[in-house]
């Protein structure tokens, strides 16, 4: 689902878990839970990329990278109505993010299409490296 069609009790459980940053937004979010989002999910915002699941103890783990840092984004498209498009972005920490994202209505192709635009946008608004401070 888009970010802002979250309701105002998950927007107040992730922001609660993974703070938002002023000026940051979810822009897609995906929850593979029957009755809650707390259960497991993913999500991207115009600044990171974030997945979380329940450990055996109950906790919610996250796991997040900024979309400055990553360096690509591979997918594995469903190949039946009820599967999910698998989705790893990797990080230029050798860091992988595991994502699934709903196929059904062509949500997949959406999310993934935001999540590289938005990946692009934060990687051009990167500052440029300096030849000259890496050779030092």
């Amino acid at each position: 689902m888009r970010g802002d069609q979250l309701t105002s009790s998950q927007r107040e459980w992730l922001q609660k878990n993974v703070p938002l940053d002023p000026g940051e937004e979810i822009r897609w979010f995906y929850a593979g839970g029957m009755w809650s989002i707390e259960e497991d999910g993913q999500y991207f915002t115009n600044r990171r990329v974030v997945t979380y699941e329940r450990d055996e103890a109950g906790k919610p783990q996250f796991l997040e990278a900024l979309l400055e840092e990553v360096e690509s984004i591979d997918e594995q498209p469903s190949t039946a109505w009820y599967e999910d498009t698998s989705i790893t972005v990797a990080t230029e920490y050798d860091v992988e993010l595991p994502l699934l994202v709903s196929a059904e209505d062509k949500l997949d192709r959406k999310f993934i299409g935001e999540l590289r635009e938005c990946w692009q946008a934060a990687r051009n608004a990167r500052p440029p490296i300096n030849e000259s401070d890496q050779s030092e």
